[in-house]
């Protein structure tokens, strides 16, 4: 996170980074709490055609309630999302340890003892073949590459160029000293370079 800068993915922009404000680890916390989202719900808070739409989403839209998404998500669970995904920087944790107080409390909860996660909605059979279809390909497409690069010859780096002399292709013989001067300025000039 660096003042006065965009980085990243525009979905996991701060609404703080969106209106070009001062930023500090609260809008890490905001990143953190998109990743959440998307981990529980299985989309993003968030969303928009292009990145505009999406700045526009994350400055003036709340997104779903993840309980409304998945069945058997912990209260106190989305309780802590919402709270890491506040417009304000203000009303979200103000440090990482603070959130990490609370996920632990969902650990010791009563409600969490009762709701295990095996209750929350698993992923579809297509979304996991998806998932593993996309993987493989990301796999293939990366050794293609790596391969192209230690396996392809590079050429060496050229030394010198070679200037052919200009053809007088109007076979007008006053313009030949035109071609022959071009020539030899070409050569000239790059004789002159490193």
């Amino acid at each position: 996170t660096k003042e006065g800068t965009t980085l990243g993915t525009v979905a996991y922009m701060s609404p703080e980074q969106g209106r070009t404000r001062d930023v500090d680890q609260r809008t890490d916390i905001w990143s953190l709490g998109v990743v959440f989202y998307e981990m529980i719900a299985g989309q993003a808070p968030f969303k928009g055609e292009y990145d505009q739409a999406i700045v526009y989403s994350i400055m003036n839209e709340s997104p779903e309630p993840v309980t409304a998404i998945r069945t058997g998500v912990p209260m106190e669970l989305e309780r802590i999302v919402n709270k890491a995904l506040a417009k304000e920087p203000e009303e979200r944790y103000q440090h990482a340890d603070e959130m990490l107080v609370d996920l632990k409390g969902i650990e010791k909860s009563e409600e969490a003892a009762t709701t295990s996660l095996r209750q929350i909605k698993p992923q579809s059979p297509k979304t996991k073949r998806k998932i593993l279809y996309s993987g493989i390909v990301a796999l293939i497409v990366f050794g293609i590459v790596v391969a192209l690069y230690l396996f392809i010859p590079r050429g060496s780096p050229i030394d010198s160029v070679a200037i052919l002399p200009f053809e007088n292709m109007n076979n007008d013989p006053e313009l030949e000293y035109l071609c022959d001067g071009i020539t030899y300025n070409i050569i000239s000039s790059l004789s002159r370079l490193p």
